[in-house]
């Protein structure tokens, strides 16, 4: 109980310094703040210690060799605008879209459809030697989350580009009797020029879709993940799959045949599998 009563202060004290440097005048550049954007469509290209963590998350041994065996095949989304992290993190069992907002705290749905109170902040990691965006999620079964989201700056400097984005995700057990565990997911943006314009229109499609919906009235209009907005008829490419089904022309879109590879249902991925492997939410 300490220790979790400890992990719930720890992100309040930080948005508290947070907002003490803001109130002295203080911007980025002032207080030593490099902040990254994110926006942008990235593909999963490694991940490390993925049993480790999935074991510490309650997952059998067979669900875990499923897990690892397809969680490699995934992308994320972000469009970042200011104070707000819009993220849709793609795999073969379906989506998640969600956004995040600096230093404050607001209710979430997770992809398997938890409840959960998130919250945002931006730390200063001295052993990296960058600042880190940090989000905490409380009140999912399988205990406390957090998600530390980095651009590698070694890779930044290797004349690459953009270069890699870091993911880290750590869950801490119910109730602190097991040890806290983590993986890394590391991402890379879209090399090849085809790739190029797909990752564009599909980033196009999801802020049309889902960010400027939820920016027009502010933070308390977001839309939950997985609700429909509606397609747009400006980018019909990005409609539901139904929508597709009765529009047949619209399949020959290269976002919606590009995301198909990523919404394939697990059963058809995976048919002779133990059902309970529906039951869990496998996006980071």
């Amino acid at each position: 109980m300490a220790d979790e009563t400890g992990r719930r202060l720890v992100p309040r004290m930080r948005r508290l310094m947070s907002f003490t440097a803001i109130g002295k005048g203080g911007d980025q550049a002032a207080s030593g703040f490099s902040r990254p954007d994110f926006t942008g469509v990235w593909k999963q290209v490694q991940h490390e210690n993925a049993n480790a963590y999935f074991a510490a998350m309650g997952y059998s041994f067979a669900l875990r060799s499923i897990v690892v065996r397809f969680i490699g095949d995934s992308t994320e989304v972000v469009s970042h605008k200011g104070e707000m992290v819009h993220l849709n993190s793609i795999n073969r069992r379906g989506e998640w879209k969600r956004t995040y907002v600096d230093n404050q705290e607001i209710p979430l749905t997770m992809a398997d459809g938890q409840a959960v109170t998130s919250t945002s902040w931006w730390e200063r990691d001295e052993t990296l030697g960058v600042d880190v965006h940090k989000t905490r999620l409380v009140g999912a079964k399988e205990g406390t989350l957090e998600t530390w989201r980095w651009m590698d700056p070694a890779d930044s400097d290797s004349g690459q580009g953009q270069g890699r984005m870091v993911v880290k995700s750590i869950v801490y057990p119910q109730g602190g009797e097991a040890e806290p565990a983590h993986m890394l997911w590391h991402f890379e943006p879209a090399r090849e020029e085809k790739q190029k314009i797909q990752s564009h229109l599909l980033l196009r499609s999801f802020e049309d879709l889902y960010v400027k919906p939820s920016t027009r009235s502010g933070a308390e209009t977001l839309p939950r993940p997985g609700e429909d907005r509606g397609a747009d008829p400006q980018h019909p490419s990005a409609a539901s799959p139904v929508a597709r089904e009765s529009a047949p022309h619209l399949a020959a879109s290269p976002v919606s045949s590009w995301l198909e590879r990523f919404s394939k249902n697990l059963s058809e991925s995976f048919a002779t599998t133990d059902r309970l492997a529906m039951d869990h939410s496998f996006l980071n």
